[in-house]
């Protein structure tokens, strides 16, 4: 008996392309979720922890402070992972808004996510279609798994990783 994991498609090409498919629809919904959800910028209400990734942010974009980022002008001095808030600042200074380049960055991880998860059950099981569209189906039925996703918050970078 063999034990083991492998990455990619080992099955036919039918499969790898209802798999691509799936990836595509996957990031095309979730795409649309956060422009539907983030609205304009100037109508959005922050919670408490969006301000303090998006305030984060923009002391990396503005002031250039992409190794020790402020939280109200005070060192950050925490644990806190980086990448995060390094992403939201780049698509800041490339022109993004400020609070949808805070939702994308979560929307790409959440769309990480879903691609591992697709990835994984191909691996697992190949060519079971049913298993994959499942998996997607319980994944975005999840109101907190969405929900997340379509937040300022680290938690979706922390699941990504």
């Amino acid at each position: 008996m063999q034990f083991g994991f492998t990455c990619g498609f080992s099955s036919s090409s039918s499969s790898a392309k209802w798999t691509l498919i799936l990836v595509f629809v996957v990031l095309m919904i979730t795409t649309v979720l956060v422009v539907l959800i983030s609205g304009p910028p100037d109508h959005y209400r922050l919670e408490q922890d969006e301000f303090l990734t998006l305030d984060r942010s923009r002391s990396i974009a503005e002031r250039g402070l992409w190794l020790n980022p402020e939280t109200n002008h005070v060192p950050l001095l925490t644990k806190k992972p980086p990448l995060q808030y390094w992403i939201t600042a780049l698509f800041m200074k490339m022109g993004i808004p400020d609070i949808f380049s805070m939702h994308l960055v979560s929307i790409l991880f959440f769309s990480g996510l879903l691609c591992f998860m697709l990835l994984l059950c191909e691996s697992l099981r190949p060519g079971d279609f049913k298993l994959k569209l499942m998996t997607l189906v319980l994944s975005l039925s999840s109101p907190a798994f969405v929900g997340l996703a379509v937040t300022g918050l680290l938690d979706t970078g922390h699941g990504f990783f």
